[in-house]
């Protein structure tokens, strides 16, 4: 019973890592689309429509990718317990911590009333930045997992 389990967590875990990939790679997309705004208060308003949107969809994500991933390495038996679960749900941990750091950064920019035209492009630049490294963890992980499930033979 427990391998059952055990295998539909490492697939439902891997499922969402590519969930969490794919929805990070979209956002670097729509990011360099805020970039080409005209103005600092029509990119001010994607911006934090996309930060609110991204934060919905992502922490979830990542929150559960990593959970099956850590309870199919916790079940699993002995000889079915390898690091590749384990490093595959650091990666979404390690894009939440990411995350937490570019919302300090960025949301002076997300609240601000009046904002200066080099404030936002500097703060749409940095999120892009930190987006980009959360998609590349992201692809990175659902890589190995990919990989490291087809090695389990499940």
């Amino acid at each position: 019973m427990a391998h059952c389990v055990g295998g539909t967590l490492k697939l439902g875990g891997i499922f969402t890592l590519g969930l969490l990939a794919g929805t990070e790679i979209l956002s670097v997309a729509s990011i360099r689309s805020i970039l080409s705004l005209p103005s600092s208060k029509s990119a001010q308003s994607p911006l934090t429509s996309l930060h609110t949107s991204l934060t919905t969809l992502t922490r979830p994500l990542s929150i559960f990718t990593s959970a099956a991933l850590i309870t199919a390495y916790i079940l699993a038996p002995p000889r079915g317990k390898h690091p590749y679960l384990l490093l595959c749900s650091a990666f979404p941990i390690f894009g939440l911590g990411i995350d937490a750091l570019l919302v300090k950064k960025v949301k002076p920019v997300l609240q601000a009333e009046e904002v200066n035209g080099e404030v936002v492009r500097e703060s749409v630049v940095k999120y892009g930045w930190g987006q980009a490294v959360n998609a590349t963890l992201s692809v990175v992980g659902f890589g190995m997992s990919v990989v490291g499930i087809w090695g389990d033979g499940a």
